[in-house]
């Protein structure tokens, strides 16, 4: 073998390799398992680097899905819009195609952050381009779909997301089958939708539909399954029927508290649901303890000024003002009154020029 050879050979063996790190990192993503997807990009960077721009942004891309997954969207937004602003400038390999579902992963996180005007021009924009493209694959057009039904559910337009949905699930039903993974986040999104729109039947059974699936690809244990059990348990509360709801969220929870950690903020969402839950049902105690053990893991990882923080002490305030303990019901009333005034005031507060 000539020296041209096997330097070919070489990076033939060294791209395969990058590839097989990136995919193990989003899966490990998907499983919730963050430190494992850091360990199999830190393996990948090094070998990337030498490979051209291409397998490199593949593996800044996986680095935005480690961020977005901690929850810090804007500097998984900030990741992703270096690698689109890359594609553009070096001309890849593929690069329309490549930059197009860039764009699309750019448009969900400014979605996520709650810039939507910017998310529907950017969404819209490579739905139009994809169109034009002589082949696109389904899963690029019904991802595009799926995000374009979510913004157009957040801004009311219920009808214009139902159309983008019944698309996005045409395309992939049409290419795949009626139980294609990808069909899951097509259900769930008509759960949320369904039940904006005042139909907690239709949304519960989208919900089940979606973990159905979920589940015949996952398993019990995946982390993806948990968070759809938590939409079907959102469902099943709006029909009254409290102790499925609580059935799916104790699932969910365990789910949770192994892979996430117990100090997790989705743990303490599903505690403070929990709680909810038992104060609909009369059981004070259950709620309670349900609630102090949100608002410790609350405080833990978003912070004793957060939001939730606040609507947390004014639940656990009902609670000890209906036990008779005016004092101390009081004294979670002030506390949760001045964290929405300093996050008032900080709203309002205007920097120095």
């Amino acid at each position: 073998m000539n020296s041209n050879s096997a330097d070919r050979s070489g990076r033939s063996i060294r791209h395969r390799i990058v590839d097989e790190l990136v995919t193990k990192a989003y899966h490990a993503v998907d499983a919730g398992d963050l430190a494992s997807a850091r360990v199999a990009l830190e393996r990948a960077a090094p070998l990337a680097r030498g490979l051209g721009p291409q397998p490199a942004a593949r593996v800044h891309l996986a680095q935005a899905a480690v961020v977005q997954a901690t929850g810090d969207w804007g500097a998984a937004s900030a990741i992703v819009g270096q690698v689109l602003a890359g594609a553009k400038s070096r001309h890849l390999p593929s690069s329309v195609s490549f930059q197009l579902n860039v764009r699309v992963r750019l448009g969900g996180l400014l979605l996520l952050q709650g810039h939507l005007s910017t998310a529907e021009k950017v969404l819209t924009e490579a739905l139009s381009a994809y169109e034009l493209l002589p082949f696109t694959a389904p899963d690029d057009i019904a991802r595009t779909c799926i995000e374009l039904a979510s913004l157009n559910r957040i801004t009311g337009r219920h009808q214009e997301a139902g159309v983008f949905l019944d698309r996005a699930h045409a395309v992939l039903r049409a290419a795949r089958g009626a139980y294609v993974p990808a069909l899951a986040p097509v259900w769930r999104e008509r759960s949320h939708l369904a039940s904006e729109l005042g139909d907690p039947e239709k949304a519960e059974s989208a919900a089940r539909r979606a973990l159905d699936i979920r589940l015949r690809a996952l398993g019990m244990g995946h982390l993806t399954v948990a968070a759809e059990r938590t939409v079907l348990a959102a469902a099943l509360m709006r029909l009254g029927r409290l102790e499925d709801a609580e059935e799916q969220l104790h699932r969910a929870l365990t789910t949770f508290r192994r892979v996430l950690g117990p100090a997790h903020a989705e743990v303490a969402a599903t505690l403070r649901t929990l709680g909810r839950i038992a104060l609909r049902q009369g059981r004070d105690r259950s709620a309670e303890r349900f609630l102090d053990e949100a608002l410790a893991v609350t405080q833990n990882a978003q912070g004793g000024a957060h939001p939730d923080v606040a609507d947390l002490l004014e639940q656990l305030a009902v609670i000890q003002h209906k036990r008779g303990e005016a004092e101390a019901a009081a004294a979670l009333t002030a506390r949760a009154h001045r964290i929405r005034s300093w996050r008032t005031a900080r709203k309002q507060r205007v920097p120095a020029s």
